[in-house]
């Protein structure tokens, strides 16, 4: 009977942290597009620099918890970390469902070279941004 309590504990908390992180991440993303909407007419780049920025971030999450996971011997708190911040924050910051939508907004307006051009953008970006997350975690670990 513990064995069964204990493993609905950790699938409420599990919840209760990617919920947590998702809404943060949620929240963050609405604020980079009103921000970037001050500052830019153009109404895709909302979405380009929060995946972009979001790409970062799970670079550095992802080397931080291969580096928790390596050094610690506390899986639990290794796991609850990638579900706030991977899962949870970053799952709901960066989305590839907005990208598309963006993409088939320029479509629809015979914008086609900007829509491709903002695809190839988003990918080629994000990419990029993700290892030099974990190039900066690494940096940052080798230079303490």
């Amino acid at each position: 009977m513990s064995l069964l309590i204990n493993s609905m504990q950790t699938s409420v908390s599990s919840f209760l942290l990617v919920g947590l992180g998702g809404g943060i991440g949620a929240m963050s993303r609405f604020g980079v597009s009103i921000l970037a909407n001050q500052f830019t007419i153009i109404p895709v780049i909302g979405t380009l620099i929060s995946n972009t920025l979001g790409c970062l971030i799970m670079g550095a999450i992802f080397q931080l918890l291969y580096v928790m996971a390596i050094d610690s011997s506390n899986e639990l708190l290794v796991e609850q970390n990638r579900l706030f911040f991977a899962v949870g924050f970053c799952g709901s910051f960066t989305t590839l469902s907005a990208v598309i939508l963006d993409a088939k907004q320029l479509f629809d307006i015979n914008q086609y070279i900007q829509a491709f051009m903002y695809l190839f953008g988003t990918m080629f970006s994000s990419i990029i941004f993700f290892f030099f997350g974990v190039f900066l975690i690494n940096y940052f670990i080798q230079n303490q």
